[in-house]
């Protein structure tokens, strides 16, 4: 960590549970930020890397990068989040960040191929941002409503949102 490392605002959910004592997730993946939450300083000797899932995208975060990827086919987005915080300029396609896209994307597919639950793989799965409906037990193709259910007739795509100035 940088000397300008501050405590995170969110923890993850092993932390958030350990912090309530609780133990279901104490062979989880991860580690719990509890002690930065109440300012214990953080051993500059380690790396944290944030691993998210939501349905078929995945995401790593670094201190300083952050790559998306979209199964099956993209788009995938690259940023450098010390001079890009705001996530504006995506990286991705840059001929000179192309090594360290494929570096986060191994790390991506490597911790993944080592936690990931195969039955309950999002990257498989035919999320479309219209919610989950039921368990993925019962039948994990079928639990997922499509993004325009419930719209009104005639709406199946999203309005596209106004032009912001820069």
């Amino acid at each position: 960590m940088g000397s300008g490392w501050r405590p995170p605002t969110t923890c993850p959910p092993r932390s958030s549970i350990s912090r309530a004592f609780l133990s279901p997730f104490e062979d989880a993946p991860g580690s719990s930020f509890a002690g930065a939450v109440r300012g214990a300083p953080a051993d500059p000797r380690r790396t944290v890397v944030v691993f998210d899932e939501y349905g078929p995208a995945r995401m790593i975060r670094t201190e300083q990068w952050k790559y998306v990827h979209r199964y099956p086919f993209g788009p995938h987005e690259l940023y450098d989040l010390a001079s890009d915080p705001l996530e504006r300029s995506n990286l991705i396609a840059m001929p000179d960040q192309a090594n360290r896209a494929a570096d986060l994307r191994r790390l991506l597919h490597e911790w993944f191929s080592r936690h990931v639950e195969r039955r309950f793989d999002g990257s498989a799965l035919p999320v479309s941002g219209g919610g989950q409906t039921a368990p993925l037990a019962d039948d994990p193709l079928a639990a997922f409503r499509p993004w325009d259910a419930g719209r009104p007739t005639g709406r199946t795509t999203m309005s596209a949102a106004p032009e912001i100035e820069h």
